[in-house]
Formats: C-alpha cells, sequence, structure tokens
C-alpha cells in the first residue's frame, strides 16, 4: 500500500493526517491491514471513479458497509 503523511492547520493547530491508498493490492494481503487502519481512524474518505459505474458498485456494496462495520466511535450517518 502506500501511506501519504502530512499536517494540516485546523482551527491553530497542526494535526496529523495519512492517506492510505491500497487500491490494486492483494485482498488476502492488505485486507486485515486495512480493519488495523480504521481502528485508529477518525475520518474516512471513500472515493470513486465517475466514469465507472462497477467503481461506484464497489463503493456502495463493500467500502460502505465495511467502514460501518469496523469504524471505532459513534455510529456513521
Amino acid at each position: 500500500y502506500d501511506q501519504y503523511d502530512s499536517k494540516i492547520l485546523l482551527n491553530g493547530r497542526e494535526c496529523p493526517v495519512s492517506i492510505f491508498d491500497t487500491i490494486g493490492h492483494d485482498e488476502i494481503f492488505i485486507d486485515p491491514l486495512r480493519l488495523q487502519i480504521f481502528a485508529d481512524a477518525h475520518m474516512f474518505v471513500v472515493v470513486f471513479s465517475a466514469i465507472s459505474p462497477q467503481s461506484f458498485k464497489s463503493v456502495r456494496d463493500k467500502w460502505l458497509p465495511l467502514v460501518h462495520k469496523h469504524a471505532a466511535g459513534p455510529s456513521l450517518p
């Protein structure tokens, strides 16, 4: 997977931001890692290709249910 780390300024405080890109990796290898990453996440951004119906279907059928199931904290809308 690829990991991008940066910092942003939010309300006068510096906050760390990490983005994990796991696209195209073997699901058997990366799925346990995703769950570990989910446990420490405070926010999720799920994206899809606007020109690929399959990409949207994957978000709807796989990624949103996975985030809802494994995200820590209060229920997601």
